[in-house]
């Protein structure tokens, strides 16, 4: 709750997320600009798409939904024709975001492991999805979202078989 949230903690969320990301896209639309060409994509996540609520998130999602607004406005702004502004938005992947809050407690991580199994992917897998899609992309404004409804869907359908055949 964002009562027992510290300043410091709250700080270094926005600072992270959100002025790194602006400063590190002034910096390398600059150089993109000097070159003649580039693509800036930035990661979204947790908090971009309207509605998604997690409990003990609201410093990080707020910091995400700004940077949806922000990705926007720099695509729109852009009107150099060889540069290309995108965001990247990875779905639930297992990182020690997720997993780091169940240092220490084995019985929670037991109670979520399954549901993590099912809606989170392995983060090679992921990147490697991205990159390809960053890689052949030609359009501004774009958002490549790797995660979505039908993915999920089916990943807890082959969790839900790998545990029957068990």
């Amino acid at each position: 709750m964002i009562g027992d949230i510290s300043t410091d903690e709250i700080r270094c969320v926005i600072e992270t997320n959100m002025l790194g990301e602006i400063f590190g896209s002034q910096i390398a639309l600059r150089g993109f600009q000097e070159q003649g060409h580039g693509a800036l994509y930035n990661m979204e996540g947790m908090g971009a798409k309207k509605g998604r609520m997690v409990d003990g998130l609201s410093i990080y999602g707020m910091t995400k939904a700004g940077l949806r607004y922000f990705n926007d406005a720099i695509a729109h702004e852009n009107k150099h024709e060889m540069i290309i502004i995108g965001a990247l938005l990875p779905g639930m992947v297992l990182t020690e975001l997720v997993t780091g809050q169940y240092v220490g407690d084995p019985e929670g991580w037991k109670r979520v492991e399954g549901i993590f199994q099912a809606i989170a992917e392995d983060v090679n897998v992921v990147a490697g999805w991205l990159a390809s899609k960053v890689l052949t992309n030609r359009k501004n404004g774009i958002r490549i979202a790797y995660s979505n409804t039908l993915k999920i869907t089916w990943r807890m359908i082959k969790n839900s078989l790998r545990r029957n055949k068990h």
